[in-house]
């Protein structure tokens, strides 16, 4: 494999010839192909919502409100522009200048109908500007609620901008729905089915037929580990008969290692993981052992209770184990110390477990959902009681043994210095008394030093000149060099940075406008009042004082009491937005009043419910999803659903999502031959460019690693903050700098550009080459289909394999052979051409 490794300057010896001598031209042609594809693909509203269950009762809470909050509030709120305010219902009955705004139970007679759906051109236009204007689904929601009755809440007087929210569905109990019944019963394979059916039922829509074995088997390795499936697995697949192969499959890749590493990585997403911390040094740091931490936990299966409580309070466990502090690193990875460290550490989990914008809070109460600034303090001062240590790798002996010998270089240390302060007493008297042959012998820069006057020298200066002048005695010298042999000797473990409980807690106060040098009143650790209440009796953690106080331990277990509304459905909704590219709640980070309600409701609380009766076991979860009919639907495009359901909120077929960063170099690897699936460790250095790093305040040098290193997974290459690897960057890799819930998918042409060229690529065109002239199939038709397989899990059609034939021939024949160039370097080098042919395909870096 080794062999595989070439130096990264004559890569471009396996550019096709014909590209080299006409880039600009070829380069043109596939910019147009481009523009064409990206003029072809449907414009999508970004404002439109999902469809609600319109056989179901409209909820104003859930339905309605975020609409008059998003359109209608910044004129018609506090400001009652034209006589009329829509934040309570008696103001909104009462109307304003032009009348009552709505008629309850007839929408056709509707003032506020007629004015969002422009009825009549003379009449007044709501909301008046074009990018606010409602989207057809809210029009019919706004409709369907009038009709119903316009009930407004629980409490119909009361203010929007007074009340609680607590009827915002998402601070609901969480209550396991009934499954609904469907009539193509004989298309469900589980629940999810039942849910999903049940509103394509209601709109009239079918479903799309199941993908093919091939891309099943495809589609499922790719989002569940990762990595593309093995042409041998593929065919073991498609020529099971089994009742259940789909069923074994989900199992065994469950069970690989690669699923820890592909789920992790989304984990360290939201984590904000990162090797460095940020700031203008960006310095490293040991973190290594928490994402290994992450990893190890989601191949275990770790249940999400104990995932959630061990990385946000495992010090606090009774009797923690090792790991379970290694867990709290969650915690370390925020950028910055002080105050800015602890708000990031509390906006987190508020955005990852919580799904809410807590961190609007911090310098006032939130404008919108149910959290006051008090209650942000109380939530910060969880976070605040913490010491941020680190944590190493070292039984009690190698930690007795280091210490024995950091005395000894401390002796040795302090009869170095006592030494050199009994010779520098002579230094004046060696300045004075240097010969012109002497200062010969000396560095210019110490030269220097002895023409500027003793008064003028810096502290800098005199330093150096005092280190010169001892190192001109042997006895100096010999007492410097065993100094440097005992600090040689020194051990160094590794380490992980943690988080540890303080004593002794500091005191929390509101911080006035969110400026820490402006402190409030003073504050104790809290929950929102929104949710449910903490259990004061359950699980205060003592202390040495004798006094109990809530920790972060009480936290992490009230985040995941069964009585929460929020973490499971937030946890399920973001697994499900992985598999399907958008959330059953779209605003994934955002569950509050501002937030998109659920595309389907029930749905989500079913899969909430079932997740924490399921013990909170993901492995569990995933394989709920990846054997429901929904999520083995093909992904053909179906011009049917361009004007029902134009984002697929329906999910009347499965999505076509371009895989992320790492997995695009990952399956690179694997299909050449070359990745390296050594697991866990520090982080790697694969190639890349020069002059990355410069212009850095930390002078840290990317050095490229060696060997097999180079071709490990993209979950392990080292990432600094401030100059992530420039391929990452390109396929929208987040730079940590907060928590990233959902990754952004951009199109752009520099992209394919990428791919292309980037040596990373030609690299793995060159093994894939090698690959398949080391097969024992007979011709190049065989070779073509099986790269085919490799890269792409299916047989080629006629015309591709003609096409790939063509550009052989013409590669072939352009490499010339040489002195220095065999027979099968042409080979070589013409089947690198056709190999990165099929790692550019948009196909290859998409999962159908």
């Amino acid at each position: 494999m080794s062999s595989y490794h070439r130096h990264y300057s004559d890569w471009m010896f396996y550019l096709p010839k014909s590209f080299r001598r006409n880039s600009s031209v070829v380069l043109s042609i596939w910019l147009s192909a481009v523009v064409v594809a990206i003029c072809r693909t449907p414009t999508i509203a970004s404002d439109d919502v999902g469809p609600a269950e319109l056989n179901d009762k409209v909820d104003f809470v859930r339905d309605i409100k975020p609409i008059f909050q998003k359109r209608c509030h910044s004129c018609h709120g506090k400001q009652a522009q034209g006589g009329l305010r829509l934040t309570s219902r008696v103001d909104a009955l009462k109307g304003g200048d032009r009348g009552p705004t709505f008629v309850p139970g007839n929408s056709t007679v509707s003032l506020i109908v007629d004015a969002v759906t422009e009825k009549d051109p003379k009449a007044l236009v709501m909301p008046p500007t074009g990018n606010k204007r409602l989207s057809v689904t809210e029009v019919r929601l706004l409709r369907a609620w009038i009709d119903q009755g316009a009930v407004w809440s629980t409490d119909d007087n009361s203010d929007l901008d007074k009340q609680t929210n607590t009827d915002h569905w998402a601070f609901r109990s969480i209550v396991r729905p009934e499954i609904p019944h469907v009539k193509r019963r004989n298309w469900t394979n589980n629940a999810i089915d039942h849910f999903v059916l049940g509103q394509l039922e209601n709109k009239r829509v079918k479903p799309s037929r199941p993908a093919s074995r091939a891309t099943l088997i495809r589609r499922l390795s790719l989002d569940l580990t990762g990595l593309p499936p093995s042409p041998t697995v593929v065919t073991a697949f498609i020529n099971n008969s089994h009742p259940d192969a789909y069923g074994q499959i989900v199992d065994h890749l469950l069970s690989s290692t690669a699923y820890g590493e592909r789920w992790g990585r989304h984990w360290l997403d939201v984590a904000r993981y990162a090797d460095s911390a940020g700031h203008e040094m960006d310095e490293r740091r040991p973190i290594w052992k928490y994402r290994d931490w992450v990893i190890r936990s989601l191949n275990h299966d770790l249940p999400f209770d104990e995932f959630t409580i061990e990385q946000l309070a495992g010090d606090l466990l009774p009797n923690a184990k090792r790991a379970q502090r290694v867990a709290t690193g969650f915690n370390r990875n925020n950028m910055g110390n002080g105050p800015e460290g602890i708000v990031d550490r509390s906006n987190t989990v508020g955005r990852v477990f919580l799904g809410l914008t807590v961190g609007c809070a911090q310098c006032h109460s939130h404008k919108f959902d149910p959290i006051s600034q008090n209650e942000y303090y109380q939530f910060f001062a969880f976070f605040n009681n913490s010491d941020d240590p680190l944590l190493e790798f070292a039984t009690d002996a190698q930690l007795a043994a280091r210490n024995e010998i950091r005395h000894q270089i401390n002796k040795a240390k302090k009869t170095l210095e006592d030494h050199g302060t009994v010779l520098a007493e002579n230094i004046e008297f060696w300045e004075s008394n240097l010969t012109v042959e002497d200062r010969t012998l000396l560095d210019p820069s110490v030269r220097m030093i002895l023409d500027i006057p003793r008064a003028d020298r810096t502290p800098p200066q005199t330093a150096t000149l005092l280190q010169t002048f001892q190192n001109t005695h042997v006895s100096y010298r010999r007492l410097k060099d065993a100094y440097d042999a005992i600090v040689s000797k020194e051990p160094q473990f590794d380490a992980t940075l943690v988080v540890n409980e303080r004593e002794q807690p500091r005191e929390t106060t509101i911080f006035i406008r969110g400026d820490f040098q402006s402190r409030g009143d003073k504050v104790e650790p809290g929950v929102p009042q929104v949710l449910p209440p903490l259990d004061a009796a359950a699980s205060r953690s003592g202390t040495s004082d004798g006094k109990r106080r809530l920790t972060r331990l009480d936290l992490a277990r009230w985040l995941v009491r069964p009585d929460h509304p929020l973490t499971a459905r937030v946890t399920v909704n973001r697994v499900w937005q992985h598999y399907f590219g958008t959330g059953l709640v779209e605003t994934e980070d955002d569950f509050g009043t501002q937030g998109k309600p659920p595309t389907h409701p029930r749905l989500l609380d079913w899969l909430a419910s079932e997740f924490m009766s399921s013990e909170w076991s993901l492995k569990r979860l995933h394989r709920l999803i990846v054997t429901s009919a929904t999520y083995q639907q093909s992904s053909q495009f179906r011009p049917d659903l361009v004007e029902i359901d134009p984002r697929n909120f329906l999910i009347a077929r499965a999505p076509r999502l371009r895989l992320e960063a790492e997995t695009i170099r990952d399956q690179a690897l694997a299909v050449s031959g070359l990745l390296n699936r050594r697991m866990g460790g520090p982080g790697v250095f694969p190639y890349q460019s020069d002059g990355v790093m410069d212009g850095r305040a930390d002078k840290s040098q990317w050095i490229m690693s060696q060997g097999m290193d180079l071709y490990r997974r993209g979950t392990y290459i080292h990432f600094w903050r401030l100059t992530p690897h420039p391929f990452l960057k390109v396929f929208d890799v987040p730079d940590a700098v907060e928590s990233c819930t959902r990754r952004t998918r951009s199109n752009t042409a520099i992209q394919a550009l990428a791919i292309l060229n980037h040596p990373w690529f030609v690299d793995c065109a060159r093994a894939m080459a090698d690959r398949l002239l080391r097969t024992t199939v007979l011709g190049n038709d065989e070779r073509i289909e099986f790269a085919f397989r490799l890269c792409l899990v299916r047989e080629p059609t006629a015309s591709e394999v003609t096409a790939l034939k063509t550009l052989l021939d013409q590669e072939f024949a352009d490499f010339e052979t040489t002195d220095s160039e065999t027979q099968h370097d042409r080979e070589l080098a013409a089947w690198t051409a056709v190999s990165r042919t099929l790692l550019n395909l948009d196909e290859f870096i998409t999962r159908e």
